[in-house]
């Protein structure tokens, strides 16, 4: 580096290269970058230095490194905040950073304040408990509870409460960090649900309607072609015979499919209730067995009940408890092969029953596997697929097991069987 020296010929030329000023005698480097090594060099060659000015080099060398590595830092630390910040307010969902310790909101971006109608100061004085209704305190400590323990919470359905009192339907995820100072903060992805509730609430409706609606109409003509393929109204050849057959078992599929669709509003809305009574389980599962063989006979298909070692009794809503056993017997029956055997079965394994429904049949995809409970959910969705049904059968089983103090679950091997099983508590049992 040329000498601290204004009259110096290479003094300008040196300053605008490097960047550098004098502060005080001692040279500051401002230039971008620093590399090599550090040269001084004068009007006369030197060929010795002393020992302290080696010394001095080397200590320059390490401040000035030291300080352009920090400088370095902070513009990185400046680059990702800008970035954070521009993410942080664009976001289209809620974002807020919260005290672990008090719920004191830190930071909010404007996607999580506008349907509050508050403003951005009133709202930060707010806790996150104070917008929150009182309904929801039991499920927040469960949120509060996951959060200490895995250091997650949600994803998490709850309200907030709006400046005038009204309220909104939310979705929560967040995660608990610690600071540099060891402060805990929570950070908070906070969606507004509105317009998704209100889709499905419509879409919910207008199921409701067309159903109340259809049903009425169905069974009355299925009650006409009943008559009709029965002889009760008179004499019928057979081609008439044949076509009334087809007709009534489409007019029975489509009152079928209503019933479904108005089981599903009814539990999605929580109005379906249970009536639990002790049964003996035995004969419940030949009833079943006795129920569905028509069905079965005709995919080709024959139904066994396998022997239990003891008499066991449950609590169950006789009616719906037969409504789950069909739809897990008729879909066995659908996709096994003809000449296939459906197995129903009962075992005890300590105070519990396990209801085992197998098959031979085609089985479960994996792809498939994780969805098979949805509503709707069918592996062969297309419009020409060769086995008819709604897609709610298997998830109203679910709701309704579940509505028994009851699981459902399957295993399946494709290509080669199914076993889906229902697991019930025991009331008592006796030896067979």
């Amino acid at each position: 580096l040329t000498e601290l020296d204004p009259s110096n010929p290479d003094h300008a030329q040196c300053q605008q290269r490097l960047g550098w000023r004098s502060y005080l005698g001692i040279p500051i480097f401002t230039g971008q970058q620093l590399s090599g090594y550090l040269n001084f060099a004068g009007l006369e060659p030197r060929e010795h230095f002393s020992q302290s000015e080696i010394l001095f080099v080397r200590l320059l060398q390490r401040w000035l490194g030291a300080n352009i590595e920090r400088l370095q830092h902070l513009q990185n630390l400046r680059t990702s905040e800008s970035r954070f910040r521009g993410l942080f307010e664009l976001s289209p969902v809620g974002i807020a950073l919260n005290d672990y310790a008090t719920g004191q909101f830190i930071e909010i971006n404007q996607a999580l304040l506008q349907p509050t109608g508050y403003s951005l100061d009133e709202f930060v004085q707010l806790s996150y408990f104070q917008i929150t209704p009182e309904e929801y305190y039991a499920q927040e400590q469960q949120q509060l509870i996951s959060l200490e323990q895995t250091g997650r919470y949600g994803p998490f359905e709850k309200e907030y409460i709006r400046k005038d009192g009204g309220r909104y339907p939310v979705l929560l995820n967040g995660v608990l960090l610690t600071e540099q100072d060891g402060r805990k903060v929570i950070w908070s992805m906070i969606e507004d649900i509105s317009e998704r509730k209100r889709n499905e609430r419509l879409k919910n409706e207008f199921i409701s309607t067309i159903s109340h609606e259809l049903r009425t109409p169905l069974t009355a003509l299925n009650g006409v072609l009943a008559l009709l393929a029965n002889h009760t109204l008179g004499p019928i050849n057979e081609q008439q015979q044949k076509m009334l057959q087809m007709a009534q078992n489409n007019s029975q599929r489509l009152v079928l499919l209503i019933n479904d669709l108005l089981d599903m509003e009814k539990l999605m809305a929580g109005k379906l209730e249970v009536s639990l009574q002790p049964q003996a389980l035995l004969p419940l599962l030949q009833q079943a067995i006795d129920d569905n063989h028509n069905y079965a006979k005709q995919h080709g298909v024959e139904l066994v009940l396998l022997p239990c070692a003891s008499q066991p009794w449950v609590e169950v809503d006789t009616l719906r408890f037969s409504q789950v056993l069909a739809n897990l017997l008729s879909n066995a029956a659908k996709f096994s092969n003809p000449g296939a055997k459906v197995w129903l079965e009962a075992e005890q394994q300590g105070r519990q029953i396990f209801i085992h429904v197998r098959d031979q049949g085609r089985g479960i995809q994996p792809e498939f596997q994780p969805r098979i409970f949805e509503k709707f959910a069918q592996e062969d969705s297309s419009d020409t697929r060769s086995k008819g049904g709604t897609g709610l059968g298997l998830a109203i089983s679910k709701e309704l097991i579940e509505l028994m103090h009851g699981q459902i679950g399957f295993s399946s091997i494709p290509n080669q069987q199914t076993d889906f099983y229902l697991v019930l508590p025991m009331v008592h049992s006796s030896g067979g």
